[in-house]
């Protein structure tokens, strides 16, 4: 804009030299005229200032002291040439000679005047030097005139382009901010359909769950009765075992001691005989020692596999007992367990619905706060781009003003209606986002402004759980089910 009125302002000093340099141009013909009478007038004063010499030299009025006429002697400024006459020894006719020299002075002046007057008159001079200079400064001046007229055109057409980029680049910088507001209302909008969902399937999912807990319990006790019962199998197989395997371990031992008591009761057969010889009665009592400690060796060991036997099988008997009981008390207390579980399930439900409902009436008000909030936005930026809008116009004022001064068509003399219009238009596709919201339908018209807002909208909706967005679709299909069964109807 300031180049443009600078060169506005060229223009119009140019334009003010135009009429003084076409005075000059005429005048130069009236100064060319009047010098060229001045030569012709130069030259007849030559000749008649010629005739008139020559005739005062023969008419002898030719000072003797400085040799010049009368004539001559009052154009030089001397006013009593008598009186000069007298002072410089008076006069006297002039020679042939003189007054050949003195004729042959004057025609070369003459001729020199002569020579002068047609060359200024037919010739280059300096008025018609003048005239091709005063030319070129008009012509140059008219040259820059249309130039900078071109140019002035030329930035008013990007002064246009850049006013309207300009006013788009500060509409979206409130625009933009509307539509995240826009989108943070229509998701609080989202999450209040997505608790109204949960909560009207919060009763059929009670239902089912206390269902499937109870029967839950019910799969829980028969699995762990008969986990019990299979531990009851399992010890009494183990007594069974441990029996068998007592029986044959006990009869192999009391087999070895009953052989070890009939050795040595032959042993003392044989040494109550009293005709034994002393070598003999000493291996025999040798071996009758040896089998006495293998006999207490085997009943220590048998003692200790009896005592073994009786704690197995006291334990095994007790995990029989143990697992029958629970199998009992598991049989007994499943609807106490089941009733348990529900109680919980239903203060579990009870707080999930609260927690539902509180956070329903929090959406509520801030649904509405934000609702608020980007009525006074909206109010508040469009009062800032007016502010804007109002320089653009005074601008606008300006340019037509320059273009005026200049006397040259410009752009942008529509400025200030565009980008309210573009504004306008802007901030009325804020408003179409509520309608697209529920219908998912592009609005035309609006596909830079609905790209700033699904930008903002989808990184909302990414923050969602698989469940909200299962909720969401869920409200999301029967409202565009409603909608489209409203445009039928």
């Amino acid at each position: 804009m300031a180049s443009i009125e600078s060169k506005a302002k060229q223009i119009e000093k140019d334009q003010s030299q135009i009429p003084n340099l076409k005075r000059q141009y005429t005048e130069t013909y009236s100064l060319e005229a009047e010098k060229l009478k001045k030569l012709k007038s130069t030259l007849a004063d030559l000749r008649r200032e010629k005739d008139e010499a020559l005739d005062e030299l023969r008419r002898g009025r030719f000072c003797n002291g400085c040799s010049r006429t009368a004539s001559e002697l009052r154009r030089s400024g001397v006013n009593d040439v008598e009186n000069h006459f007298r002072q410089n020894g008076g006069t006297h006719p002039a020679s042939p000679q003189q007054i050949a020299q003195k004729e042959a002075e004057y025609d070369q002046k003459i001729k020199n005047a002569e020579d002068a007057a047609k060359a200024f008159e037919f010739s280059e001079n300096e008025f018609t030097r003048k005239r091709t200079d005063l030319d070129k400064q008009l012509a140059n001046l008219n040259d820059e005139i249309a130039r900078l007229r071109q140019e002035i055109t030329e930035l008013s057409q990007r002064y246009k382009t850049a006013v309207i980029v300009e006013g788009k680049n500060i509409q979206a910088n409130y625009i933009e901010p509307l539509m995240r507001i826009q989108a943070e209302k229509n998701f609080i909008e989202d999450r209040l359909n997505i608790i109204s969902v949960k909560l009207n399937d919060l009763q059929s999912e009670e239902t089912k769950a206390m269902a499937d807990a109870k029967d839950k319990v019910a799969r829980q006790v028969d699995r762990e009765k008969a986990e019990a019962e299979e531990k009851a199998r399992t010890a009494q197989k183990q007594l069974y075992d441990l029996g068998q395997a007592y029986t044959n371990e006990s009869r192999l031992l009391n087999d070895k001691i009953a052989v070890i008591v009939s050795q040595l009761r032959d042993i003392e057969s044989k040494l109550r005989l009293t005709n034994l010889p002393a070598k003999e009665s000493d291996e025999l009592k040798n071996r009758q020692a040896s089998l006495q400690a293998e006999q207490s060796r085997l009943q220590q060991e048998l003692d200790t596999r009896t005592a073994q036997y009786q704690a197995a099988k006291t334990k095994a008997e007790q995990t029989i007992k143990e697992q029958n009981d629970k199998v009992w008390e598991l049989t007994i207390n499943l609807s106490k367990r089941q009733q348990e579980l529900t109680d919980e399930l239903k203060n579990a439900f009870q707080l999930k619905r609260k927690i539902l409902q509180d956070a329903q009436a929090a959406r509520t008000d801030a649904l509405k706060q934000t609702g608020d909030l980007l009525l006074t936005k909206k109010s508040a930026s469009r009062n800032k781009f007016l502010e804007w809008a109002s320089i653009v116009d005074k601008e606008r004022v300006r340019l037509i003003n320059a273009c005026s001064l200049a006397g040259c068509s410009c752009y942008g003399s529509d400025t200030h209606g565009t980008v309210v219009a573009n504004y306008s238009k802007a901030e009325g596709c804020v408003g179409e986002m509520e309608a697209a919201h529920h219908s998912g339908d592009p609005v035309y018209g609006c596909e830079e402004e609905g790209t700033v807002y699904k930008q903002y909208y989808t990184s909302l909706l990414n923050g969602l759980s698989d469940s909200d967005r299962a909720a969401l679709q869920k409200k999301t299909t029967n409202t565009r089910y409603d909608l489209i069964l409203k445009k039928v109807n």
